[in-house]
């Protein structure tokens, strides 16, 4: 029996999962595929991911703020599953998180941003925010 695990190290049952990279947790999956780059680019995506949806959330359209919350729980929750849990792998999970991500931004039309000051409510500047005085023409008539 020592002789036959010398030369099958891994089990039948298992070695269709080494072979397919398929680990027992989302982030073991990243960094053995890509690196420690490529764990740093997933997780600059899922925090960017976040900020997006969370823009939507707080600056989207009142009809759509059910379905944007929705969507960023939904986001948060499996990513946070992902890094930490019970993550499958990056390759049955990322069309997951993309789709989200792609959802939230077709139903806002795009990344909501906070509406801009109107102009006649900017604060107007006063003699004590300006230090110097205005300068005067130099010729006048």
């Amino acid at each position: 029996m020592a002789a036959d695990n010398a030369f099958h190290p891994v089990d039948a049952s298992q070695q269709s999962l080494a072979l397919s990279n398929d680990y027992h947790n989302g982030w073991i999956s990243v960094l053995l595929l890509f690196g420690i780059w490529g764990m740093i680019a997933f997780l600059w995506f899922g925090v960017a991911a976040i900020h997006v949806l969370y823009c939507n959330y707080r600056y989207g359209d009142a009809s759509l703020r059910t379905a944007n919350a929705f969507l960023l729980a939904a986001f948060v929750v499996k990513f946070l599953l992902f890094m930490s849990v019970s993550g499958t792998g990056l390759h049955s999970d990322l069309y997951v998180f993309i789709g989200v991500l792609g959802l939230g931004v077709s139903l806002n039309g795009g990344v909501c941003r906070p509406p801009a000051l109107q102009p006649d409510a900017a604060p107007k500047p006063d003699a004590l925010t300006r230090p110097f005085p205005r300068p005067r023409p130099a010729f006048q008539r």
